[in-house]
């Protein structure tokens, strides 16, 4: 959220910099004179100086990436901590602990030479205080 709000704010800020920019380097060459005795500047003399005006510009350009590149780092590296916390306080529930499984009960279903196994019942008793989780069951015929 902060860092969408820093992102618009520097949109506008480049934005707002570059119509200044350009608005002043227009009225600064169209308005200036050189003083009596001296030569007009000529385009390359222009070219140089407003390259120096650019190569600021730029260089603010890029730190600004720079501060932004940062701090969405940081948000990520953020986001990341805190994901390892809920796995590791997830991880921490699914240790294996002490139940107690009563014998199970078998429902045969069908007759005759179509028996077969229909369901198995059998109740799991639980004397830890946190709940039991990935729970597997193996039923093995003789």
């Amino acid at each position: 959220m902060l860092l969408d709000w820093i992102a618009r704010r520097m949109a506008l800020w480049i934005t707002v910099s570059v119509v200044l920019v350009l608005t002043s380097m227009w009225v600064i060459s169209a308005s200036y004179r050189a003083p009596v005795g001296e030569d007009q500047p000529k385009v390359t003399d222009w070219m140089q100086g407003w390259g120096s005006v650019f190569g600021v510009v730029a260089g603010l350009a890029a730190a600004g990436a720079a501060a932004f590149l940062l701090l969405h780092e940081r948000q990520r590296a953020a986001a990341s901590e805190r994901q390892i916390a809920e796995e590791r306080a997830d991880a921490v529930l699914n240790v294996p602990r002490a139940v107690v499984a009563a014998p199970a009960q078998f429902k045969i279903n069908g007759g005759g030479d179509d028996k077969h196994l229909g369901e198995v019942v059998a109740a799991v008793h639980n004397y830890g205080s946190n709940p039991i989780r990935n729970v597997a069951v193996v039923v093995t015929l003789p």
